[in-house]
């Protein structure tokens, strides 16, 4: 079975996200190519292709090929289905370790204590937000959401306001910065 590990393919970025999504799906006609070709199957520069088989533990893409090659169960697994199956492997392995048990206890709690709740998040994680803050309020939890980084927060800073921070990439860095100024 084709492992990957779920820390190596977090650190993967848009492109190099793109270009293993492409081998997962492809897989069957992936031994052929050559890096070049891949790369331009996928519309990425070589060394994109080489810098995502790197931080996957591989020494380069000949390598990555010889291990996908050599799974052995490799024709087993309906194509169609493999990247939504790794998807929820690598999300059921990380939220039922005991780091990740005890992170959701303190949310709890945090949540608990909040008189009141903001979700914020722009663009894609500005539609969750949207969705939590629409959720919380129909379980009783006064919420509210922002799509919108630079929109004024009422009690901003208060220690019974609780701020949820989403964001799909995990790269942020100025929403947090405005948040934090």
């Amino acid at each position: 079975m084709i492992d990957f590990l779920p820390e190596q393919v977090r650190t993967l970025n848009e492109l190099e996200t793109a270009t293993f999504n492409f081998i997962l799906s492809n897989l069957s006609s992936i031994d052929k190519m050559s890096v070049r070709q891949l790369a331009q199957a996928v519309h990425v520069s070589t060394a994109t292709v080489m810098r995502m088989t790197r931080k996957l533990g591989f020494e380069g893409w000949v390598e990555l090929k010889y291990y996908l090659k050599n799974q052995n169960q490799l024709t087993e697994i309906p194509v169609n289905y493999y990247e939504n199956l790794l998807q929820l492997d690598l999300f059921l392995r990380k939220i039922t370790s005991k780091e990740a048990g005890r992170k959701l206890e303190e949310a709890v709690k945090l949540i608990r204590e909040a008189r009141y709740i903001i979700f914020i998040g722009v663009g894609s994680s500005g539609a969750l937000a949207e969705y939590g803050a629409r959720y919380f309020t129909n379980i009783g939890l006064e919420s509210y959401a922002i799509s919108d980084p630079y929109q004024a927060v009422k009690g901003k800073g208060a220690p019974d306001v609780l701020s949820i921070v989403l964001s799909a990439s995990g790269e942020q860095t100025r929403l947090l910065n405005e948040l934090s100024n």
